[in-house]
This record gives structure tokens, C-alpha cells and sequence, in this order.
């Protein structure tokens, strides 16, 4: 059985000329035997970093083809001497042969890869919510079928495996999409190191297109002005700037930017996938942003939005999810329209509709209004820029007959 090795991949990176690594290359590996019932068994030996791995087996899928004889265990080194010279990592070159070794075993890049988010979170790039998401994929099961095999064997194969692991445990095709997608984000990360192997496709998972009910005009501005004047901004921000719900419940006094009128006031938002923007402040949003702050330097961290009502010291902690949810739910309840929009994304969804609707009004085509959705409101897909432009034309036809 090899052993585990501690060191990380990142400490193997080649820094050897070609000859250098030609000249590794023809000693790296032996060819080794032992007797076992009276039968010679063929392996392979390597040493790395002080310590030695051995390689019995050819693993194929879940099973192993033992080597049969000489010449096959010595074409098995040829083609690992041949990665090796080519500046592939020692390690990551016998990865694929060793049966039991944990060297280069998916579960090992996805910890990584959680905990490199989880110091994003502290930094204020992302949503911990998110985080605690990706972390219960591996806690719930739901990556078993990848997380013991190498990084250099995974392919489309096992995609597919796991696309309908997920299916079995019954989820629905928008979280089977987004398992994959996290899967083949951190695989992309991982394949961004020099001599990792290039992230696998993943399969085609087919969903409903989701259609919101949309607040009208008149029913927005009813639930801002539902919502008390004291804790509006983060719900202004949402309804006339159509930010994402963290985006606006992370957002620091620091990224704002005060002009010399609130006519002029700017906002540095700290988009999703690290598409930022810099936006002009709406009239409305830059009054209360004015009148519950200081204009000048703010200590770095200060909420933008902050919930008064929240248990703290100074009354400056941020809006939760809980609490942000159960504040549109009292605004939807006191316009009489109880359960009638998804609380949490129901300003930003009438937003990017009614921006739509303008462009469209304006006598854009329909590709320009949705090249200018997707800007606007920092759409990494265009699919779900396409939704708004649907809706708003439909809305703008109705509104015609």
C-alpha cells in the first residue's frame, strides 16, 4: 500500500530545464518483483520527496488489471518517465497508478477549494450561506461517487455517474445543476496549476424555466413604502439599483463613493464571480445612504446596510437572511398582498423587468436590450437576462392589445 504523502502539489511545481528533466526522467522508477504462491508478481517502485510508492496494479474503473509481465510493467514506467519528462509533477505522474493512494483523490482539492472560500467569506467576497451550501455536497453524500478517485482519471464518465447519483437521491435538476457546476468550478481552479489535467465537461441537466410574478410599478413603491424609512436602504438598494441580496447585505461603507450632490453619488458593488461594477446611486437610495451616514472616512467594515433592530452593541450588525425575508413578508402582508411574490428576490426581479420594458419602450432590439441587461444587473448567464426581456415583452404587448 503507498503511502500518504503530506506536501502539497503546489510544492512539486518543475522548475528544471528540458535536460534536467530528461535526465530525471531515465532514473525515475525501477521495476521490482516478489514472490507470493509461488508466483512472481511485477510492480513498481518510486521515490519522491524521501518517500516510496509502489505500484502493483493497473487500476481500470473500479477494478484492477495486476501486471501480467516484464515487458507491461516496463511500458507502464516508459509512458510515467515519458510525463515526467514532458515536466508533468513526479507525483502527479503515478498518481494514476497507485490503488490506494490518497495523493490526488478529488475529496482532498474539494476541502481545499472549501476552505479558500471560507477566507473569502472573512474577506467579505462571498456569501457564507453559499459556502455552508457547497460544504453539505460532501457531508450529504452527494459527491460519493468522485470523491476517492484521482484527479487524472476523472472524466466525462463520471460526470455522468455522479449527474445520476444526484437524480437517484431524488433532488431536482437545479440543484443536480448546481452540484456539477461546483464540481467542475473547483476542477477549473485545480487545472489553472501547471500540470494538473483540464476540467471534464459535464453533462446537459434540463430544467423548467421559472417564470416570477412580477410586483407592478405602483405595488413596488407600495412595499417601500410598507417597509419603515429607518431600515429602507437595503430594500431601495434592491428595488431601484436591482442588486443581488448579498451583494447588497455585504456591501461596506467604503465601496460607496459621495459626490458632491447625492445626484452624483456612486456605488463600487462587489459582484457575483468577481464582476464588479461601479454604478450610478439613484436619487432615492443616495438620500437615505446620506442621511443615516457620515460623509467623509468610515472605518473599513462598516455596514452600508445595517439592521437597527439587530442584538449588538451599537446596533450595527447586518441584515440577516432571516431578518430580510421576514421584513418583505410584513411589507407584502400590510398592501393586502400577502404570499404573493417570492420575498427575497421580488424587488430585484421587478427591476430588471422594468428596465427591460424601458430599453424596449426606447425602440432597442431585443439582443441590445439583452446585452444591456446583463451589464446592468452583472448576469453571468445570459439565459437569465433572456427571462426579463421574455417577460418584458410580453408585458409590453399585453399592455398594446
Amino acid at each position: 500500500m503507498a503511502r500518504q504523502h503530506s506536501t502539497t502539489a503546489s510544492d512539486w511545481q518543475p522548475r528544471l530545464s528540458f535536460g534536467m528533466l530528461r535526465q530525471m526522467a531515465r532514473a525515475f522508477g525501477c521495476v521490482v518483483t516478489r514472490k507470493r504462491r509461488g508466483k512472481t508478481r511485477y510492480g513498481l517502485r518510486f521515490r519522491v520527496g524521501g518517500d516510496e510508492y509502489y505500484s502493483w496494479s493497473v487500476p481500470l474503473g473500479e477494478r484492477t488489471i495486476p501486471y501480467s509481465s516484464r515487458d507491461l510493467v516496463e511500458n507502464v514506467l516508459e509512458e510515467i518517465r515519458g510525463d515526467v519528462k514532458r515536466g508533468i509533477e513526479p507525483l502527479a505522474a503515478i498518481s494514476p497508478y497507485l490503488r490506494h493512494g490518497k495523493i490526488y483523490e478529488f475529496e482532498k482539492f474539494w476541502d481545499e477549494w472549501i476552505e479558500q472560500q471560507e477566507e473569502r467569506v472573512k474577506a467579505g467576497q462571498l456569501s457564507k450561506d453559499w459556502v455552508r451550501v457547497l460544504a453539505r455536497y460532501g457531508a450529504n453524500g452527494y459527491l460519493d461517487p468522485i470523491l476517492h478517485e484521482s484527479i487524472y482519471v476523472l472524466g466525462y464518465e463520471h460526470m455522468e455517474a455522479l449527474q445520476a447519483h444526484l437524480f437517484e437521491r431524488g433532488l431536482a435538476p437545479k440543484t443536480v445543476k448546481q452540484v456539477l457546476t461546483s464540481v467542475r468550478t473547483c476542477l477549473r481552479r485545480l487545472a489553472r496549476r501547471r500540470g494538473f489535467p483540464p476540467a471534464p465537461d459535464i453533462p446537459e441537466t434540463r430544467q423548467q424555466t421559472h417564470i416570477p410574478v412580477i410586483p407592478s410599478i405602483k405595488e413596488q413603491h407600495a412595499l417601500l413604502e410598507a417597509i419603515p424609512w429607518r431600515v429602507r436602504g437595503y430594500f431601495l438598494a434592491r428595488g431601484t439599483l436591482g442588486v443581488r441580496d448579498e451583494e447588497a447585505a455585504r456591501a461596506n461603507l467604503d465601496h460607496y463613493r459621495f459626490g458632491e450632490t447625492a445626484e452624483t453619488d456612486t456605488w463600487h458593488i462587489r459582484a457575483k464571480g468577481g464582476r464588479d461594477r461601479l454604478v450610478p446611486v439613484p436619487i432615492e437610495l443616495a438620500q437615505w445612504v446620506r442621511a443615516h451616514h457620515r460623509i467623509g472616512p468610515s472605518l473599513a467594515g462598516t455596514p452600508l446596510f445595517s439592521n437597527p433592530d439587530s442584538y449588538g452593541a451599537a446596533g450595527d450588525q447586518r441584515w440577516t437572511k432571516s431578518a430580510r425575508r421576514r421584513q418583505m413578508l410584513k411589507a407584502m402582508k400590510a398592501i393586502g398582498r400577502p404570499g404573493a411574490w417570492t420575498p427575497n428576490e421580488a424587488l430585484r426581479h421587478c427591476f430588471g423587468t422594468r428596465t427591460a420594458e424601458r430599453l424596449l419602450r426606447d425602440g432597442n432590439r431585443q439582443q441590445d436590450a439583452l446585452r444591456m441587461i446583463m451589464e446592468i444587473m452583472g448576469h453571468t448567464s445570459v439565459e437569465t437576462s433572456r427571462r426579463y426581456v421574455q417577460l418584458a415583452t410580453e408585458s409590453l404587448r399585453g399592455a398594446l392589445e
